[in-house]
């Protein structure tokens, strides 16, 4: 009797090694996948901002693209200021906080009755379009209201 439960105990250390075990292989490859991808991120800044080898911006690269905010979250990521959190579900900062929170809502200007799917994409964008220059006391140059193919990037602006 003694035998075996000096086994049954023997069995679930083994058993409790093995799942530490599993766990710390977990989280070493959670560690370097993070690595990995703050070193991709870290090259897309770098190729996407114009940056060779001697650190200097390309002269090609738009002073807007350079100031964008896909190209700041670049950055962060690169430098494991934000990383994907273990769920693989969102970025989270250093403290663990959901970088989320803290976005601005490009939309918030906008009623819910504003949008719809029925409009279609291009009418949305012509709503958004008219709010943020209302909100901005920018005119259109025709001062039709209409969204031009010309005016895609103050749509979609992120800097």
């Amino acid at each position: 009797m003694f035998e075996q439960v000096e086994n049954e105990l023997n069995e679930l250390k083994t058993l409790v090694k093995e799942e530490e075990k599993q766990k710390e292989e977990e989280m070493n490859k959670d560690e370097s996948e993070k690595i990995l991808f703050a070193q991709i991120a870290k090259n897309v800044f770098n190729t996407m901002n114009g940056t060779n080898k001697n650190n200097t911006i390309n002269s090609n690269t738009s002073q807007k693209f350079q100031n964008s905010n896909f190209l700041k979250l670049m950055q962060k990521i690169g430098e494991r200021k934000i990383e994907i959190n273990n769920e693989g579900n969102k970025f989270i900062d250093e403290n663990g906080n959901d970088i989320r929170d803290y976005l601005p809502d490009p939309l918030k200007d906008l009623k819910d009755s504003d949008l719809s799917y029925e409009n279609g994409a291009y009418k949305n964008a012509e709503i958004v379009m008219q709010a943020n220059s209302e909100n901005t006391n920018r005119q259109n140059p025709d001062n039709s209201g209409s969204l031009r193919p010309e005016h895609w990037d103050e749509v979609f602006e992120d800097a």
